[in-house]
């Protein structure tokens, strides 16, 4: 069968949609009054009420994913006032930066468990499936205090789905087209194809999960006639496995084993002079345990966490005219922790939360070039011990503070204390709307990542290689938010001020050129502590229930971004943003549709401000159309418009990817 055949098959046969059907609009997202509902953990480590939590969550459910058809993190969470989604520099993949900080100093979690960064960017977006996401929770500024180092920016958390009773699963299969830009040169061809599933059973005392979720696509290029392609082709797989046994009513243990496997091929064009035609080979494999329990007694609440995860990401360069491969480098990051945290309800009234944390981390590189074979590069590790104490007070009946701190210490920095404190403050109601003031002040640190202290990122076919710096030292943040929210039965208002302050920041710095025998004169950078920076500005967002069935969110946000070395503008960060999505799910009728669009300013590519990348608009659409019962039908288009960077300007920073069809099945049992 052909791509093109395989666009309508595997659209009728393919169990998948992203519907918003009757009996789902009917849940969790239909209106605020149910919002005020919604249950979130990552601002506190414990749970609170949405609209309840002095600390300001951000929260994507699991119907708004479904309703866009999204089919990764990045694609999940792109349409959040004040969030970034960007490329990672040398390889395939997103990240995500918020309120003007980088995604190195963001952590992003699955169930409050890190992943990993990739190479010495931020965690890969791309890398993470959607098939068994509850929900999506965001925090913004530093929040070291409850996560440690890297928590400078902010928190991604992606919480996945507890098993109901019974038997419950999904299903859904899609395919996609870049239309002119597919590989074949065919319109119609399925250039894109993937699959997700989550199936759960919950009986007694047992409990069982399961979800896959597979990512294939052929690539994309701007001009087949090339050999460069901008698209790389090749697989993302996500697969997760869970077994509970809850022997009494109030406890729980759990053990589960997740992996994710990537392999993906990008031709390209090899710097000047020698302009040789290369393949680049990106490979990830990376397992996942975790084992845990939960007790809940009359005042206390404890929770007990073992992860373990091994990273590997091989990469090879290879000039197709030569006989074997040029460049292979094999870094491997294995990671453990052991945690506990108690949860107390005291006599006064008060929560106190007290937790305690070991991590361990160790890296390894090997790589294999033609002029000196197989070398090791890298062996190195860390280890630190962490303590972690908040107390959630209410100070009076409209007062609530929430101070708290961590201490650190590190086997190759030392300790570090990092306080912080959020508060909310109720006023009386205002024409029949409540409304209140949320305040957070914390103090952020990261330490050097053993990528950035030992590993090379050899990328001498793009002119440079980049070498990490073992006497690097850690970097710091002050962060302070400021919001006010206004809210009703059918209307929310929220206003956030922002400004963090970052010293001996972490950055590459040019040191010398080198003489490189394939690719010639290769450009030499180094890490250091050489930066201190400023971010500060203002996030709006609204949502307004227009009626039953339609529902209107929009976002702005002012970011005012400095390098306060220079004085000048810092890279990549535009001024203005703005993002509206209107949703239309009605409970009688059997179609849900979903319109998004963002905007963004213009913004500086070079240190110097003297190069500037275009402002941008995207806008996508998508729908959904109940067949029977849970079965249902969805297509959509992102970036109607077909927005895209000019491939030829390296100071274009508008999207790679352009105008992308898509159209499936989806299959639902709850």
């Amino acid at each position: 069968m052909n791509k093109t055949l395989s666009l309508t098959a595997a659209s009728m046969l393919s169990v998948c949609s992203t519907v918003t059907t009757a009996e789902t609009t009917q849940t969790e997202v239909k209106t605020d009054s149910v919002q005020a509902e919604t249950v979130v953990i990552t601002g506190s480590r414990t749970e609170k009420l949405l609209l309840e939590s002095p600390v300001r969550v951000e929260v994507i459910s699991r119907e708004e994913i479904v309703l866009k058809n999204a089919r990764d993190l990045s694609e999940a969470i792109k349409d959040v006032p004040g969030l970034l989604i960007k490329p990672i520099h040398g390889k395939s993949g997103s990240e995500v930066w918020m309120q003007g900080v980088d995604a190195k100093r963001v952590i992003v979690l699955v169930d409050g468990e890190r992943v990993s960064q990739s190479t010495n960017s931020g965690t890969d977006l791309t890398q993470i499936g959607l098939a068994n996401v509850e929900q999506i929770e965001i925090v913004k500024g530093a929040t070291s205090a409850l996560y440690g180092s890297n928590a400078i920016g902010g928190v991604v958390n992606v919480i996945t789905t507890d098993p109901a009773d019974g038997l419950s699963y999904t299903v859904k299969g899609d395919v996609g087209s870049y239309g002119e830009q597919n590989i074949s040169d065919n319109q119609l061809d399925a250039a894109v194809r993937s699959s997700a599933g989550w199936l759960s059973y919950k009986e007694d005392v047992y409990d069982l999960e399961f979800s896959y979720d597979v990512r294939d696509s052929d690539g994309f290029t701007t001009d087949v006639a090339t050999w460069d392609k901008e698209g790389p082709s090749g697989t993302r797989l996500n697969t997760s496995a869970e077994i509970g046994f809850s022997p009494v009513e109030n406890a729980r243990i759990f053990t589960s084993f997740a992996t994710y496997t990537e392999d993906l091929i990008t031709p390209f064009t090899g710097a000047a002079p020698a302009r040789l035609q290369t393949e680049k080979t990106e490979e990830v494999e990376r397992y996942t345990y975790r084992l845990g329990g939960d007790l809940s007694l009359e005042s206390d609440d404890i929770s007990v966490r073992y992860f373990y995860e091994d990273f590997q990401n091989p990469t090879t360069q290879d000039i197709v005219t030569n006989p074997g491969i040029e460049q292979k480098r094999v870094p491997r990051h294995i990671s453990q922790s052991l945690s506990a945290q108690i949860d107390t309800s005291t006599s006064y009234g008060t929560l106190r939360t007290f937790g305690i944390e070991y991590f361990e981390a160790e890296v390894e590189q090997d790589q294999y070039k033609v002029a000196t074979g197989w070398t090791p590069e890298v062996d190195g590790a860390r280890q630190n011990t962490s303590l972690y104490y908040q107390e959630d007070i209410y100070a009076s009946d409209s007062l609530e503070l929430l101070p708290g701190f961590r201490y650190q210490d590190d086997s190759d920095f030392g300790s570090y204390f990092s306080p912080k404190i959020n508060g909310r403050y109720d006023f009386s109601s205002l024409v029949g709307l409540d409304h209140f003031l949320r305040f957070g002040v914390g103090k952020g640190y990261r330490v050097p990542s053993l990528k950035e202290r030992y590993l090379e990122f050899d990328h001498s076919q793009h002119g440079y290689k980049v070498l990490g710096n073992p006497v690097t030292k850690p970097e710091y943040s002050n962060s302070y938010q400021l919001g006010w929210v206004l809210s009703g039965d059918s209307f929310e208002l929220d206003l956030n001020l922002f400004r963090n302050d970052l010293k001996d920041m972490i950055e590459t710095e040019f040191v010398r050129m080198e003489n490189d025998p394939t690719y010639g004169l290769v450009q030499i950078f180094e890490y250091g502590n050489i930066s201190k920076a400023r971010t500060q500005g203002a996030e709006i967002a609204t949502k307004l229930e227009l009626n039953e069935a339609t529902k209107l969110t929009a976002g702005y946000t002012y970011l005012d971004a400095k390098d306060l070395n220079t004085g000048l503008n810092l890279t990549k960060r535009p001024r203005h943003q703005i993002k509206t999505n209107l949703s239309y799910t009605p409970t009688d009728s059997p179609l849900s549709v979903s319109v998004s669009a963002r905007w963004q300013d213009k913004e500086y590519f070079d240190d110097t401000n003297s190069q500037i990348s275009p402002s941008y608009a995207e806008f996508d659409v998508s729908g959904a159309y109940k067949l029977y019962q849970d079965l249902s039908v969805f297509a959509g288009v992102n970036n109607i418009t077909n927005t895209q960077k000019d491939f030829k300007s390296s100071s274009d920073l508008r999207p790679e990817q352009g105008r992308y069809v898509f159209v499936g099945l989806r299959l639902d049992h709850f």
